[in-house]
């Protein structure tokens, strides 16, 4: 593990799945652990960081950032573990939402503690890391493209979670004041349908892609898609292929591969057979497919898992990243990689 501080960390560790997922199997029918016995920890384990080493000493690199504990520092009392949030099977009608069962696993407000901080990396010492203000640099950025006479679109290709995205994009640009630049969404729910054309005629200056959800998750019923199985791996890489072979043909330029949203352990993803198969196996898997396609066919890639990976369980509505301080994360480091330095 690599941490930016000396101190204590609570830890968790579950278990989804008693076998790894095959490259070449049939995944559909494969059930996760219940979520109320996946634990193998104790409730309060923790590592007590008493020394960290020098970055050039560290086996792994180091995150850009991290999630902080943002209150009094100095009241131990308030520190409790940050334990995995499910929701349990008949946990959606009002009155089944006020019950312990329900509210207790499902609840939100073990997450309001944490604030995402970013450091510097070339610190090559064992003192404490210097924070890095992300909000400011990024809006340097923006101040100095907003002296520009050319506006700038910014572009989200998917479906809902690319619409949230968008959406926070958008916020963060209407806090900076600027009216050069905008974002806007292209759907497009599976990799076959990311329309290269569409992105071209709408003259976008950056084009960020992610399209899995649908790939993995439960169609809906009464649509065109209703009852399609799991794209499964194999076909998910050769869909993401194609994908890429035809947006390099069409000409498009500065598009960048997105790493897919985990999604929390929702009520259809931990029934037995599953009826939604983004589990976080799936989700890695696919990612994976992503990050190693974009390396062999030199394609920009931005993984924003440091970012979502920690709190990955703080959907409300245990799907989308939604007016919530991950969504919010997430697009100020996005906007930062689409923006020129």
């Amino acid at each position: 593990y690599t941490v930016p501080t000396t101190g204590q960390y609570f830890i968790e560790v579950i278990g989804l799945l008693c076998n790894n997922l095959e490259w070449d199997a049939n995944y559909q029918h494969v059930c996760l652990e219940h979520p109320s016995v996946h634990r193998i920890t104790d409730e309060t384990a923790f590592i007590d960081v008493k020394v960290v080493p020098a970055l050039q000493q560290q086996s792994q690199q180091p995150a850009l950032g991290y999630w902080k504990w943002s209150h009094d520092q100095h009241d131990q009392k308030e520190y409790h573990p940050l334990l995995t949030r499910y929701q349990p099977q008949n946990c959606r009608l009002p009155s089944e939402l006020n019950t312990t069962y329900c509210h207790a696993p499902m609840s939100l407000e073990q997450f309001s503690p944490y604030e995402f901080v970013y450091y510097n990396t070339n610190v090559n010492d064992n003192k404490a890391p210097i924070y890095v203000d992300k909000e400011k640099m990024v809006y340097s950025k923006v101040n100095l493209m907003e002296h520009k006479d050319a506006k700038i679109l910014l572009c989200c290709v998917g479906l809902s979670h690319a619409r949230e995205l968008c959406r926070e994009i958008n916020l963060w640009l209407q806090e900076f004041n600027t009216t050069r630049l905008s974002a806007i969404v292209i759907g497009a729910q599976f990799p076959w349908l990311v329309n290269a054309r569409r992105i071209l005629d709408n003259q976008c200056n950056a084009t960020v892609i992610a399209a899995g959800q649908w790939s993995a998750g439960m169609k809906p019923s009464g649509g065109r898609y209703a009852g399609m199985p799991p794209t499964l791996f194999p076909d998910y890489q050769r869909e993401i292929m194609d994908m890429i072979l035809g947006l390099k043909k069409s000409g498009l330029n500065n598009f960048y591969l997105r790493s897919i949203h985990y999604n929390a352990l929702g009520d259809i993803k931990t029934t037995c057979p599953p009826q939604d198969w983004r589990s976080p196996p799936v989700i890695e898997r696919y990612n994976d497919i992503i990050e190693n396609l974009t390396l062999t066919m030199n394609v920009s890639y931005i993984d924003t898992n440091f970012i979502i990976g920690p709190l990955w369980d703080i959907s409300e509505d245990f799907c989308h990243y939604r007016m919530d301080k991950v969504a919010k994360a997430e697009a100020l480091y996005i906007l930062d990689m689409l923006l020129p330095e």
